[in-house]
């Protein structure tokens, strides 16, 4: 959760929510933002290529969240001194790799577009839409994007063929004949088959190619981050801290959930979150943000996380580069 005020109508969340629930996180092209299909029938691909996940996804530890929950971040000194962080797509430059996933995803829409034409169907392209948060702010262009997503002209043109031609034109889509059932949803249509999807992939990876490729790797550092003794004592003094201003969080990442709940929660009784969940958000904030300074979490954190980042990046230094 971001630092500012978003507040939703309950339709507009629970159509949100409808929306995510229809998707999948993708092996190959996983994104650090909030997306959703340019198209209901392009579900089988953009639950390969445009996952949604929290912000942060990619290094979710304490330090990160206290920064989405407080206004105090060192990410931009972190970006000077990791090794990790010279590499797009590690989750250091979030705004530019989300731009480039986005310019790549346009390239590779109009490649599957050329390959379907070659295959003897039509195909539109039509990329995954971001949520962003001044679309998230804005209720009536998040509902006008919510209507793009439903609009399908994909579906509209299967819908007209026979069922053997439906089947051949998702044989040559997806690699498979129906890639709505179980199967279709674990398949990795992105690294499987000679699918037009596939050959997109294999012509554009994409900027989170190499991150995905390193992911138990990666998921190995974060637990050697999170488990570091130094993380754990900065940790119980933020959680001390929080205690005495009377909030009882024993890591950053409880206080994260607990905003999301309380939203949420609200949402649900009472379709709107009222100025108390804004006044007690704004104390959680304030009281982050000082326990963080006082207990220089965000500091050691970070002298943490740049010794594993470079450690990392010098232990898989030709993975990365190639």
């Amino acid at each position: 959760m971001k630092k500012s005020s978003i507040i939703l109508t309950l339709t507009a969340c629970l159509a949100l929510v409808a929306v995510v629930a229809g998707v999948v996180a993708n092996k190959q092209s996983k994104t650090s933002t909030e997306r959703i299909a340019g198209n209901i029938d392009r579900a089988s691909i953009a639950t390969q290529s445009a996952a949604i996940e929290e912000p942060n996804n990619v290094f979710d530890d304490d330090s990160s969240l206290v920064s989405d929950l407080g206004s105090n971040s060192n990410e931009s000194h972190i970006l000077q001194i990791s090794d990790l962080a010279k590499y797009p797509g590690f989750g250091h430059r979030d705004d530019e790799d989300e731009q480039t996933f986005s310019n790549e995803e346009e390239h590779r829409e109009n490649l599957i577009a050329d390959c379907m034409r070659e295959s003897g169907f039509d195909y539109t392209p039509a990329p995954s839409i971001v949520l962003d948060e001044s679309v998230l702010e804005n209720e009536k262009e998040f509902e006008r994007l919510l209507a793009e997503a439903a609009t399908d002209p994909n579906q509209a043109y299967v819908g007209q063929l026979s069922p053997s031609m439906s089947r051949s034109y998702y044989l040559a889509l997806t690699g498979l004949a129906d890639p709505y059932t179980q199967e279709g949803l674990d398949y990795d249509l992105s690294a499987n088959s000679n699918s037009c999807v596939n050959r997109a992939f294999k012509s554009i990876p994409g900027v989170y190619a190499k991150r995905n490729a390193l992911e138990k790797e990666l998921d190995t550092m974060e637990s050697e981050i999170k488990n570091d003794q130094r993380s754990i004592a900065a940790t119980q003094k933020w959680s001390n801290c929080m205690s005495e201003l009377g909030h009882t969080f024993e890591q950053p990442s409880d206080a994260h959930r607990f905003v999301d709940q309380t939203i949420i929660s609200n949402l649900n009784n009472t379709g709107q979150a009222g100025p108390e969940d804004e006044q007690l958000i704004r104390q959680l904030y304030q009281a982050t943000d000082q326990c963080a300074l006082k207990m220089q979490l965000l500091s050691v954190n970070q002298i943490v996380r740049t010794e594993y980042e470079n450690r990392f990046a010098a232990n898989y230094r030709d993975r990365l580069k190639n």
